[in-house]
């Protein structure tokens, strides 16, 4: 038995760890009358203490990781002088987890006394509204905050199950403080408002520029838009002096400073937070801070908050989905979704800019002359075609077929990871052939920086180049697309490579696996009524199940899940899922010999003959 003792403490709903069972007689105890309901803290059920055990003053972070291969992840060895982090770092000049970032290194620097313990914790801080029922149309939303922790390393990072949990690793005998410190938050545009204060939306609606935001209203679009990034090339580039491509003026103004912590908590100093429907004439506030800020977010009250180099991470995931989306709503003139059309081309003819782009009147009609991105309606239609019949392996992407119409040239109800798959690899190749060099390019470039900074190892010098290359790309955007297609999310791109040059790989940053682990919270719903109680309760439940599963063996994992395709017999022949109703062809013989060869060349037991 575990640790040499006979009898353990029974968790069932009967023995409430009053009444000491074996260990056959505990698991039938919990097969067939269940976990206790009340059992919230861990007790000692005979397991072997380890030098590595779980610090008992915190019991947020003491149940968090009971498996010793957990605790054992981490580290590098027994020595509590070496980091815990170490087994992280790379080596090598490339960044892979948030430990080889700028951000990880500025707090090792203002704070060594906090990064010397390795057992000092490091978080991140997620959170999203979602709606917890299945009918869509109930306004009803619910926010739930969640914890990763960065001390683990990148496989184990995101995973669902260390998602609000913690890990502490203290030597035997070594009582400490515990000690943790949030590096940063984890939000979409809208969420990022709510904790960071700022508004994202207006005249300054930019949370980075800030003040120095550059907008423009377009009076027929009706809306607000974000350019002006030649600003940001360096002070002798040619785009600086190109009138006749951009807004018919020269560029002399510098790259806008980024406020830092310190800045804006002293600008927020005196700063008074009116929640809820407050009558604005009884809000005595400047009209600037006004402008810029709607509260004074809580973070401040920390004292380190104002010295972190990024608080508030932009969310790739939203940033890279919407750009793609605008892309296609524009090539393919789809409606609602489309930033060109007879409004954004008035706002052309307001600025005096592009002339042969103006609206034409041709005998009571208007005439709108076709832009360097319009397809025409063959093109669209190949456009189209192209991704209904693309074919991408098994678990790449969901079935992009059905979501376009060929012969209406649509492409709609796409999810957040097809653009994602679009954006990274397939956009480019579906618009070979079809548009000018110029809009073509620009296309390729955005999509070749996404694809740079989504990747999972990051080399650091070569970021800066990355920077660079995407304001020449958002310039060129400026040249070619009407000047409607650029709200604030197509302006934060300029933003991301920054982000991604100080706190590392986006992997860690973005929203996909909260988005997933919402999902799964969503269907721990099943009274309407108390949807935030039936998350608690089911949330406590695979908890226990999962702190208790190592004094159960032979128990099988929570996350232990039968893949895809398990049920194939490859050793024999390959075997795979039709994708489509089939249809009857005759195959000539070289393609009848080929096909033979194929099936040969990858079964299992032919493999000896073939070496």
């Amino acid at each position: 038995m575990l640790g040499g003792i006979d009898k353990i403490p029974c968790p069932c709903k009967t023995c409430r760890n009053m009444n000491h069972q074996t260990f056959d007689v505990v698991y039938e105890h919990l097969v067939i009358k269940g976990m206790d309901p009340t059992y919230r803290f861990w007790y000692h059920h005979g397991e072997e203490v380890p030098v590595k055990c779980m610090f008992d003053g915190q019991p947020f972070c003491s149940t968090s990781f009971m498996s010793d291969e957990k605790v054992d992840e981490p580290c590098v060895n027994d020595d509590v002088n070496e980091k815990v982090v170490d087994a992280n770092t790379s080596f090598d000049g490339k960044m892979r987890h948030p430990v080889d970032s700028v951000s990880w290194d500025s707090i090792d620097a203002k704070w060594p006394d906090f990064s010397n313990d390795p057992r000092n914790l490091r978080f991140g801080l997620a959170t999203d509204g979602f709606n917890p029922f299945s009918n869509l149309s109930s306004p009803y939303s619910c926010w739930p905050v969640m914890l990763v922790t960065y001390n683990l390393p990148p496989w184990l990072c995101m995973s669902k199950e260390n998602i609000m949990l913690t890990l502490l690793i203290p030597v035997s005998k070594s009582n400490f403080n515990l000690r943790a410190v949030l590096i940063w938050t984890i939000n979409d545009f809208s969420a990022c408002g709510n904790l960071a204060g700022c508004t994202t939306k207006g005249k300054t609606g930019c949370p980075i520029c800030g003040e120095h935001t550059h907008s423009q209203w377009l009076y027929h679009s009706k809306k607000l838009v974000y350019m002006g990034h030649r600003r940001f090339l360096p002070p002798s580039h040619p785009y600086r002096r190109k009138t006749s491509w951009f807004d018919g003026k020269v560029e002399d103004r510098q790259v806008p400073r980024i406020a830092n912590g310190n800045a804006i908590d002293t600008q927020l100093k005196d700063f008074q937070n009116f929640f809820g429907k407050v009558d604005k004439k009884k809000q005595k506030r400047q009209k600037e801070l006004k402008e810029m800020w709607k509260k004074r977010s809580i973070f401040f009250d920390l004292p380190y908050w104002k010295e972190l180099v990024l608080r508030h991470n932009l969310d790739v995931m939203h940033v890279e989905k919407n750009v793609c989306e605008s892309i296609i709503g524009t090539l393919l003139d789809i409606n609602g979704k489309s930033k060109d059309g007879y409004n954004a081309r008035k706002d052309l003819q307001d600025m005096n800019i592009r002339h042969d782009l103006h609206p034409v009147e041709r005998e009571s009609r208007v005439y709108l002359p076709p832009a360097l991105h319009t397809l025409s309606k063959l093109e669209k239609q190949l456009f189209c075609k192209r991704l209904y019949e693309l074919k991408v392996p098994d678990g790449y992407s969901s079935n992009i077929s059905n979501c376009v119409s060929v012969e209406e040239t649509k492409v709609m109800g796409l999810k957040s990871h097809d653009y994602h798959v679009l954006m990274q690899q397939l956009l480019p190749v579906v618009i070979r052939g079809m548009l000018p060099k110029g809009p073509r390019h620009s296309i390729t470039r955005i999509c070749g920086f996404f694809n740079k900074i989504c990747q999972r190892v990051i080399d650091r010098e070569s970021m800066l180049e990355i920077e660079k290359e995407v304001i020449e790309t958002l310039c060129l955007f400026e040249r070619y697309f009407p000047p409607s297609f650029f709200d604030i999310m197509t302006h934060l791109v300029i933003h991301l490579g920054r982000e991604v040059r100080l706190c590392g790989p986006v992997q860690f940053r973005w929203m996909y696996p909260f988005e997933r682990y919402m999902k799964t919270l969503k269907g721990f719903v099943r009274n309407q009524s108390r949807p935030e109680g039936c998350i608690a309760e089911r949330y406590l439940a695979e908890e226990c199940i999962l702190f208790y599963k190592n004094c159960v063996q032979g128990s099988t994992r929570l996350d232990d899940k039968q893949r895809r395709n398990e049920e194939f017999n490859n050793d024999i022949i390959l075997e795979g899922r039709p994708i489509s109703t089939g249809k009857e062809i005759t195959l000539s013989d070289e393609v009848l010999n080929l096909a033979h060869q194929y099936v040969l060349f990858n079964t299992k037991a032919v493999e000896p003959y073939i070496e």
